[in-house]
């Protein structure tokens, strides 16, 4: 049988800005285009990490880095000045995936696979072959470790439900997303997730009781009285 590789990956993107394109009718249809791609190879079945690639890419279709861009990840556009472009970053991503071996891809939703996808058509790239096997974990995850939680969980969420140390001065970094993705890929995969969640029921009770606390705060005597009227409908 031959073994498959599990690849975490994330992007972190930049908008584009429509009124400087030199091609506006295909920049028009383009949102944002990637600027950092991280990620990280999991071995198959004993999902240990066996490498981590990293890469900034200059943007094409905006002279800068968005300040709330900037603000949120720490890129700014002198990092990605002599970066490489898209299709070089692409291609030095693909290579490093593996050509001669399976491989499947995990991201924290599905919108690193719809952005790469567009952001080579818009781009006249072909997505690589590699690249076709795509899991959205942010929906996995709940599905596989039994959460009835209807609302998305976000990846920092998630790691506290499953005892996965999250820095947040870290976060918004696609190497250190993509390390914390792949930590609870291997959580779930390897079934490690039954003893690490037995503190879920607590942390769940813990967002309800502070949820609860802030509302509380905010509604004063009305929460009060709310919480009376609640209780006489109960009896």
């Amino acid at each position: 049988m031959i073994d498959t590789n599990h690849i975490v990956l994330d992007f972190e993107m930049n908008p584009v800005h429509h009124d400087r394109s030199r091609n506006t009718e295909r920049r028009g249809r383009l949102q944002s285009e990637i600027i950092e791609i991280g990620a990280v190879k999991l071995s198959d079945e004993v999902y240990e990490k066996m490498d981590e690639f990293s890469i900034l890419v200059k943007p094409q279709f905006n002279d800068r880095i968005e300040p709330k861009i900037t603000s949120l990840t720490g890129i700014s556009y002198e990092d990605v000045t002599d970066a490489v472009c898209y299709e070089e970053a692409v291609a030095a991503f693909s290579e490093w995936i593996g050509y001669g071996e399976p491989a499947r891809l995990y991201s924290w939703s599905t919108s690193d696979f719809s952005q790469i996808c567009h952001e080579c058509e818009e781009k006249n790239i072909p997505v690589p072959a590699n690249m076709g096997d795509w899991v959205d974990f942010q929906r996995m995850f709940p599905q596989e470790t039994g959460l009835h939680i209807e609302r998305q969980l976000s990846l920092e969420y998630a790691a506290e439900l499953a005892g996965v140390d999250f820095d947040e001065k870290s976060a918004h970094r696609a190497l250190y997303d993509a390390r914390i993705t792949a930590e609870l890929v291997a959580i779930v995969l390897s079934g490690e997730y039954r003893e690490r969640m037995k503190n879920v029921t607590g942390v769940l009770q813990k967002t309800i009781e502070t949820s609860t606390a802030s509302m509380a705060e905010k509604l004063g005597p009305k929460y009060a009285e709310l919480m009376a009227r609640f209780a006489e409908k109960k009896s």
